[in-house]
């Protein structure tokens, strides 16, 4: 738990208002409130909301697929070398 003070708590409010911002709350079960004065505290990690996102993402404007999305990303900023080579090697890790 982070302690309000500490340099991590304006970090976990931006963390939480985000979650708010995003649609998950409290009637969700993504969030719980604790008293007094209404402090949130986040039941899930940032990651699992990254990535369900993500999948939102990819079924909603790439049809499901990793490599529409991956061309879509890329066209717009494109890869360097040392990138490529990290994906390749994560392909070839996952095969």
């Amino acid at each position: 738990m982070i302690v309000c003070g500490s340099p991590d708590c304006f970090a976990e409010r931006r963390r939480t208002a985000a979650i708010f911002r995003s649609n998950i709350g409290i009637e969700k079960g993504f969030v719980k409130r604790v008293e007094p004065g209404f402090i949130c505290q986040p039941l899930i990690e940032r990651e699992d909301v990254h990535n369900a996102k993500f999948i939102d993402i990819l079924r909603d404007y790439y049809s499901n697929s990793r490599s529409y999305f991956l061309s879509a990303f890329v066209k717009e900023s494109p890869l360097t070398d040392e990138e490529v080579q990290r994906l390749n090697d994560i392909v070839e890790r996952l095969k």
